[in-house]
């Protein structure tokens, strides 16, 4: 019972001595084509600037002294500054670690406690709170500040100034250095837990080429020069950056936006005959349930891309009426320790709410959460992926790596889930996310999907109340569509005809005006119970 996803069609880790060689052999035959368009400025990058800039601030990189077992990092919002850092540390051997710019300084100082870098690029708006967290820790690290909109600085260097220095172009194609592709970290990203601090997940020069070769027959389909990908989600999250470099690797042009505000997302589709879209499940959400889309033009859509969570049939089928020619809704699964996707699920072919089935190059199994025992198809427990993505471990945190990672390399993921006899996997939840009645487990993304499928709710999350007697009890937390009238009565008695008896609603049902979620879009339900963990109200009386 433990699954392969067959062999890959293309061995990258077996080709390229480094990710730098890589992005280099892709991108020097590169013309003037458009390669990322900047939705909000309308600023262009062809793929002949992006190697001439990358390969300038390796140069730079390498000047400054920086090399392979060194660490920079990027503390930026998605702009045309990003990817050119990113592969000029691919091209010069260091550890990049980008961050969010809406992070706050504790949680940007516990990550460059961890990392120390000795070079930080820094967007503008967030110059005054990375400065702060470099003085705390007394680090001197170089700032380079990302001005190529305009908004140059004073108390750092000017990344503009950097990629116009003509001597730190090649004279000949630029020469990356060849490392040990299985312990050379090229990205240091953090977890995306909802708990405590962020761990630093290093992702190293092999984990990056065995992604790219186990997920490129998804992306070799995708037309140069014709197909237009749009994507909203920051770039220094795994899903986000992993799409990006697949992207760029397979040479599909790009249309970034910063954030997703509906506006500005419907007018990028229109303006630029977006073919794709990669977002994450709430902007699916968005596209199934909002009203405004009824009075847009999105018919040069052809392909949807999610991540993070199960899709019901019932959401893609309400995206299909929306979309007239819309062919197809990928869905899938993967972790930061997976580097990306481990499952993947085509709508054409895959059951209703599955996560899909592996990736080549992925192994995969369930195993007891106790006895750690292989288990057989349709039974539950928790989910275990085995390959050449699977991460090093968490940078500076050797007991956490081996909680995580088994001494035969299977990644321990903490969720809980199953395959069925045709090789197919089901989420039911996250160990430390169920509910537990009466010695019962109650998956709070059932309970969610149900929900969700009511035409009067526009968003959902469950979470376990604190009780005496039965352990915890769920509770429901929705939002309601705009100018729509439903009671708390009306959607428990609508759960309570489907579930079973431990998953009733005892906690009862409140509606709120949103449901916090983290950027990859999961619900953050610590949030959540800290907020309304003594809530009393309507609850199912069965």
């Amino acid at each position: 019972n433990i699954l392969y996803g067959g062999e890959v069609l293309e061995n990258f880790p077996q080709k390229y001595k480094s990710l730098g060689e890589f992005y280099s052999d892709r991108l020097y035959d590169a013309g003037n084509e458009t390669e990322i368009i900047d939705a909000n400025s309308g600023r262009r990058l062809s793929r002949k600037e992006l190697l001439d800039k990358t390969e300038r601030l390796a140069g730079y990189l390498t000047k400054l002294g920086i090399k392979p077992g060194h660490s920079i990092a990027l503390v930026s919002e998605n702009r045309l500054e990003f990817p050119v850092v990113v592969l000029a540390a691919f091209f010069s051997g260091t550890a990049l670690n980008p961050l969010s710019p809406t992070y706050t300084e504790r949680e940007i100082l516990h990550a460059f406690t961890i990392v120390q870098p000795r070079v930080v690029f820094v967007s503008p708006a967030v110059m005054d709170k990375v400065k702060a967290v470099l003085k705390k820790l007394n680090l001197r690290s170089i700032l380079i500040q990302l001005d190529e909109d305009g908004k140059r600085g004073r108390q750092a260097f000017n990344f503009s100034d950097i990629i116009k220095i003509d001597r730190l172009k090649p004279k000949n194609k630029f020469k990356p250095p060849n490392v040990d592709i299985a312990k050379t970290v090229a990205l240091i990203l953090l977890s995306s837990g909802t708990t405590g601090l962020q761990k630093c997940v290093q992702i190293t020069h092999l984990n990056l080429l065995a992604a790219l070769s186990s997920t490129m027959e998804l992306f070799v389909h995708f037309e140069r020069n014709k197909d237009v990908i749009l994507t909203v989600m920051p770039w220094c999250h795994c899903f986000a950056l992993m799409t990006t470099l697949r992207l760029l690797a397979f040479g599909v042009r790009i249309v970034s936006l910063p954030r997703f505000e509906e506006g500005k997302y419907i007018k990028a589709i229109e303006d630029y005959s977006v073919s794709v879209c990669f977002v994450a499940p709430p902007v699916m959400l968005w596209f199934s349930k909002a009203p405004i889309l009824e009075k847009h033009n999105l018919r040069t859509i052809r392909e949807i891309y999610s991540g993070s969570a199960p899709l019901s049939i019932e959401i893609v089928q309400s995206i299909q009426k929306r979309i007239p020619n819309l062919q197809v809704v990928y869905n899938g699964y993967g972790l930061t320790e997976t580097t990306t996707g481990v499952l993947h699920a085509d709508s054409r072919k895959s059951k209703s709410n599955s996560i899909g089935c592996l990736w080549r190059g992925i192994w995969g199994k369930v195993v007891h959460q106790e006895t750690g025992a292989v288990l057989p198809p349709n039974t539950p427990g928790e989910l275990c992926f085995k390959g050449g993505q699977v991460t090093l471990g968490y940078m500076g945190n050797e007991e956490e790596t081996r909680n995580a990672i088994d001494a035969d390399g299977w990644l321990h993921t903490g969720d809980i889930g199953y395959h069925d006899d045709d090789k197919e996997f089901f989420i039911v939840g996250r160990a430390k996310e169920l509910i537990k009645y009466k010695g019962f487990q109650v998956p709070p993304a059932e309970l969610e999907a149900l929900l969700l499928g009511h035409p009067k709710v526009k968003d959902a999350a469950v979470i376990g109340l604190p009780d005496e007697v039965a352990g915890e009890l769920p509770m429901a937390l929705v939002v309601k569509k705009s100018n729509i009238s439903v009671r708390e009565e009306e959607l428990i008695y609508f759960i309570d005809g489907q579930v079973s008896y431990p998953k009733k609603l005892r906690g009862g049902l409140k509606f709120v005006d949103e449901i916090p979620k983290n950027a990859n879009g999961k619900i953050m339900r610590q949030e959540l119970k800290k907020k309304y963990g003594e809530f009393k109200g309507f609850s199912s009386k069965l």
